[in-house]
């Protein structure tokens, strides 16, 4: 169906973003593989980052899952340096600021995730963008839904906190 049509029968699209749509308008915006990276040298490891993603990857690679081969490393990567990250915050409490261990503690909070949500809690906008980001929030307010792999808040923030015709599920957790 073309644009045409959805104006006519006054339908709205269902939007799917890939997590790619942050790079085009964010500043300093990281790739998954960016992201683990910067995590990574954060817990001062001795071993090479490249050569720990090489020893996942020869660990986990089979005949089943060589077109998955990426995403499961990268799945099993984050999952360790989140181990990793919160035991060292255990122990060196001034690894992510703002962040008691009584509220670590208290409430259930992942440090790991905690910093990377202070991390992605304010987006930098590519100045060259704005009148197309202008023109996609446009878009975004006026679809039924937006279905996003994004681990940032760049569509939250385009359709505002106070849209009261959009639902928003984190995770698939309620959304099936």
């Amino acid at each position: 169906m073309g644009i045409q049509e959805l104006k006519k029968n006054n339908q709205y699209p269902i939007i799917f973003v890939g997590s790619g749509i942050s790079k085009r308008y964010i500043k300093n915006s990281p790739d998954w593989l960016s992201l683990l990276k910067e995590y990574w040298e954060k817990l001062d490891e001795d071993t090479n980052f490249y050569s720990f993603l090489t020893k996942i990857k020869e660990k986990e690679l089979n005949d089943d899952n060589k077109d998955d081969i990426n995403f499961i490393v990268n799945a099993k990567a984050a999952s360790i340096i989140q181990k990793k990250f919160d035991e060292k915050y255990l122990l060196q409490n001034n690894l992510v600021p703002n962040l008691t261990p009584e509220k670590v503690y208290r409430e259930g909070i992942s440090p790991f995730k905690f910093s990377l949500s202070k991390r992605f809690s304010s987006l930098d906008y590519l100045e060259n963008m704005s009148s197309e980001l202008k023109e996609f929030t446009k878009v975004i307010k006026k679809s039924r839904m937006v279905i996003t792999t994004n681990y940032d808040c760049l569509i939250e923030d385009l359709i505002g906190k106070n849209s009261e015709n959009i639902d928003l599920f984190i995770g698939g957790e309620g959304f099936f």
